[in-house]
């Protein structure tokens, strides 16, 4: 679908040299111009991953018994501690 815009000649001529300097057509200057348009949560995309994703660690079932993850954290700890006592950090 297609509409039509009337412009004052000094407007259009305006919006021309724009779109020339931009490399694009009056129309493409035109359509560039307008805000972008956002998600159904706008506020979302400005929430950083971290506070998005809180508290969501071990929500997914794996429908089995097994652990799918190890506590390395502390064993990665105790493995620093260790290192250090032995002084080879």
């Amino acid at each position: 679908m297609s509409r039509m815009v009337e412009l004052p000649d000094d407007i259009y001529q305006q919006v021309e040299e724009a779109a020339a300097a931009a490399g694009t057509t009056p129309a493409g200057w035109i359509a560039a111009q307008l805000p972008q348009q956002e998600s159904d949560t706008p506020a979302e995309s400005q929430v950083p991953i971290s506070q998005r994703l809180a508290g969501r660690v071990g929500r997914i079932a794996s429908g089995g018994i097994e652990a799918l993850s190890r506590p390395s954290g502390n064993a990665f700890t105790d493995y620093l501690v260790a290192k250090k006592r032995e002084g080879r950090l």
